[in-house]
């Protein structure tokens, strides 16, 4: 039971789950699945659920996902709205210029192509999209160098909200507070 975000009942007690993905969801207690170390949840004004993700040792983005039930948030097929290089049979690590050399599960050799991956799912829901100023840069896959996509006269494909749902509450200046404004309770 990994990368799901479950919904059980406040009044429940001695509450026991199976472990059968398919109970369940019958049972209504998976509210997404396809979620990666989902943390930092937050509450909009209107009931609406967001969280940020971390993302994992190869340089793809963070996410901001607006959590909704019956969705599928990526995980492992996509991270940071990019696919997950694992899931083809010709992804090659030792040619992978996103991969950080000084992370553990590179150490470890955990990156490789993966032939058990299973087919995705058809739900998939993409992570919130960041407009600001820190989704400037990103790192070239053809030659692992940071780019500058302003200076480059285009927006990063790579651009993910990447701050935390907290300082939001910070952010009162224009236009940031009228793209937030409402959307998280501070």
């Amino acid at each position: 039971m990994t990368a799901k975000i479950l919904r059980v009942p406040t009044s429940g007690s001695n509450l026991v789950l199976t472990n059968d993905i398919n109970v369940l969801r019958q049972g209504g207690y998976v509210f997404a699945e396809g979620t990666r170390n989902t943390f930092d949840f937050a509450f909009a004004p209107n009931g609406d659920l967001f969280g940020t993700e971390n993302g994992p040792d190869r340089d793809m983005s963070e996410e901001l996902n607006w959590l909704r039930p019956g969705l599928h948030f990526g995980f492992p097929w996509r991270i940071g709205g990019a696919d997950n290089p694992q899931q083809f049979p010709s992804y090659d690590p030792s040619t992978d210029r996103l991969l950080d050399s000084r992370f553990i599960a590179v150490i470890n050799g955990y990156y490789h192509n993966d032939p058990t991956f299973p087919p995705p799912p058809t739900n998939f829901a993409e992570p919130v999209f960041n407009l600001g100023p820190d989704a400037d840069s990103y790192r070239d896959p053809a030659d692992g160098v940071v780019k500058d996509s302003s200076s480059q006269g285009k927006r990063s494909r790579r651009s993910l909200l990447i701050v935390h749902l907290w300082a939001w509450c910070s952010i009162r200046s224009e236009p940031w507070h009228r793209l937030f404004n409402g959307m998280v309770s501070c």
